[in-house]
């Protein structure tokens, strides 16, 4: 059996995608004089991509011709899309449409260009100052290519959730483990409730904290009364726990 071509491999791929996800029928409108862009493709081959995981999309990009194209027609231009074909392996795509423009002319014109699976991670909406507090409705959704994607990536908002800055964190850039920590409810020269238990009894008087606590961290305070440092655990905002009656 002689050995197929390169086109015959090309095409084979290209069979073996259509059979998985082929083009639904979709068109798109030009209005005269608007040119054909980035984002006027992406809204016509939107309905016509293979399904993706939950998390993931594909993106197509146009390298041939490059977009945005010019419309210098006098009357709206339509777009029929006529064939797609996906070739994941080689990152590559390759796109028929038909456009009909004045006079009912209908000129095949042929895309190519690349294939990227991105997935759905959560960036910071504004910048956040180092241990500021953040909340889910801080973050939202960005899209980063599979392969960027660092191991360490949040990917759920409610991850934010009692969170706080570990340092100074930008707008936009994808947020990973280490960028936050556990919201402090203690800080350094907080004046904090030092709650004594012992035996049963309860003593409540103010003091201070000499360090940051995350609830249940172990931070040293002062005893407003006696001036005397003791080790304590944050139970709440401002307040700490201290075992035993030594004051």
């Amino acid at each position: 059996m002689s050995a197929m071509t390169r086109s015959g491999w090309l095409a084979l791929l290209f069979l073996i995608a259509a059979v998985l996800g082929h083009a639904k029928a979709a068109s798109l409108t030009l209005e005269k004089g608007r040119p054909f862009t980035q984002s006027g493709f992406e809204q016509l081959i939107e309905d016509a991509l293979p399904p993706s995981q939950p998390g993931q999309r594909l993106a197509l990009r146009t390298l041939t011709p490059s977009l945005p194209m010019n419309n210098s027609t006098n009357q709206p231009v339509l777009l029929d899309l006529a064939d797609l074909q996906i070739d994941r392996a080689r990152g590559r795509f390759e796109a028929e449409l038909v456009v009909q423009a004045e006079g009912g002319r209908r000129n095949p014109l042929k895309l190519v260009g690349s294939v990227t699976t991105e997935v759905e991670v959560i960036s910071l909406t504004a910048p956040v100052a180092a241990g500021s507090s953040i909340d889910p409705s801080d973050a939202s959704i960005t899209w980063i290519a599979e392969g960027r994607l660092p191991e360490d990536a949040l990917r759920d908002p409610s991850q934010l959730k009692g969170m706080e800055a570990a340092r100074r964190l930008p707008a936009g850039k994808p947020l990973r483990e280490g960028d936050i920590r556990p919201a402090s409810l203690v800080r350094r020269n907080d004046v904090v409730d030092i709650v004594y238990h012992s035996n049963g009894m309860e003593i409540s008087l103010l003091g201070r904290s000499l360090s940051d606590g995350s609830s249940d961290a172990m931070v040293r305070v002062i005893n407003g009364d006696t001036g005397k440092e003791l080790q304590a655990r944050v139970i709440g905002q401002k307040q700490v726990e201290v075992k035993g009656m030594t004051r």
